[in-house]
């Protein structure tokens, strides 16, 4: 009886009753992180010490700020996802390569978008994408939110939007020579919020840059938009290719392939059994976060998958002094370079670099950094649920199938 007057009760009071039992398990379990301690004496025990209560107050910070960005959140929220009822709803628009136009359908994905009605509201707007190779640069411009691309099939290699930029192509709206710099290199740029991508490929086809040289960043998906989802999408290319600017983001079953800094940006994103290889030919990292400071709740997190590829690749390196990034239960193949992360001449004090009963031959933990983490069941409890990106209390409205939320 009382499940059914919890479910009966408006949106809004399910948002406060969720953040409130959030809160007290958080609470409940990094109190328990005061137990978490070796058996050791003297300095290297309060060393220990130091470091599990800094653990502890970063991810309950990070908590903490995540349920804080829900308060204002609307509430006409389709809660039915939670229940695993819901299903996709009819294309509003359809993409094909066919000749025939008209009656919504399109030829380009960016004819699809400069389409769509502005009178809608929050109604969530479906564009269907046949199978083909769309050779385009596309941007989702962030007034066009609740909008979902679905590709043919099941499987994201039929339907695969392709661009070539670089950080150093030429900038044509300049009069003074300038480039379009790697936030304008991208393929596709999502900086609408509620953005949802299923079944489709991302693919920036800019050659491999040379080691060291400059402005070869090639962006092959930006996302920008705040509670975006990416559900069996894969995303191609070297260096930077999924940039995970900021907000909230979710990423479920997708390929990622790069060689350096291949995922970055400042967002808050889980990456929930996705797979990542590495294209290296001597060196490469896979993450890049930024985060600038303790206070920001923001960081990646890698739930299960797997890690792969070729050459000697870096778990991260610190590009913000206070570079967040975990992973949990994830496969780590032998291209990981013993020592882990990289801190790229920064201090080490404020970055998060930490995994947690990861398998496979670079997970040993004796040659990593000494500032990286190993987690304690404790501690890593929020980086294995969907928690992580307070999920329940916005995927209802990320048009997802029910599969969609893994919680």
């Amino acid at each position: 009886m009382a499940a059914m007057v919890v479910m009966a009760a408006s949106p809004r009071l399910w948002i406060v009753v969720g953040l409130i039992a959030y809160m007290w398990t958080f609470s409940t379990w990094t109190r328990g992180v005061e137990c978490v301690v070796p058996s050791s004496s003297g300095a290297s025990l309060t060393a220990t010490l130091e470091q599990r209560a800094a653990v502890a107050e970063q991810t309950q910070a990070w908590a903490l700020g995540l349920s804080s960005k829900h308060s204002s959140l609307s509430p006409d929220i389709d809660r039915s996802l939670e229940r695993g009822t819901v299903t996709l709803p009819p294309c509003n628009a359809t993409v094909t390569k066919a000749a025939v136009v008209g009656n919504g359908t399109y030829r380009t994905v960016q004819d699809a978008i400069n389409n769509i009605p502005t009178s809608r509201g929050n109604r969530r707007w479906v564009i269907c994408v046949r199978a083909g190779v769309y050779v385009e640069k596309v941007r989702l411009m962030s007034s066009n939110t609740y909008v979902t691309l679905v590709g043919a099939s099941r499987d994201p290699k039929k339907v695969i939007i392709s661009w070539n930029d670089t950080a150093g192509t030429a900038d044509p709206t300049s009069t003074t020579g300038g480039t379009l710099g790697t936030f304008r290199s991208y393929t596709f740029a999502a900086e609408a919020s509620y953005f949802t991508a299923m079944y489709m490929t991302f693919r920036n086809t800019a050659p491999r840059p040379v080691d060291g040289s400059q402005n070869g960043q090639a962006v092959a998906l930006r996302a920008t938009g705040d509670y975006i989802s990416f559900f069996r999408c894969d995303f191609w290319g070297y260096q930077d290719t999924l940039y995970a600017h900021q907000g909230i983001q979710f990423y479920k079953n997708c390929n990622v392939r790069g060689s350096v800094d291949f995922i970055f940006g400042n967002a808050t994103a889980w990456f929930y059994k996705c797979y990542l290889f590495a294209d290296v030919v001597t060196k490469g990292f896979l993450t890049a976060q930024s985060r600038g400071a303790v206070s920001q709740g923001t960081g990646f997190a890698f739930y299960g998958g797997s890690v792969k590829g070729t050459g000697v690749v870096y778990l991260g390196r610190a590009w913000g002094v206070a570079s967040r990034v975990v992973f949990f239960k994830t496969f780590l193949d032998s291209i990981i370079a013993p020592a882990g992360w990289d801190d790229w001449g920064k201090p080490t004090d404020a970055i998060f670099y930490a995994e947690y009963k990861c398998s496979g031959p670079g997970s040993a933990s004796s040659g990593r950094v000494n500032w990286s983490i190993q987690l304690s069941d404790a501690e890593a409890r929020i980086f294995g649920s969907c928690d992580f990106i307070s999920a329940k209390q916005w995927q209802g409205s990320s048009g997802l199938p029910s599969a969609g939320l893994p919680c």
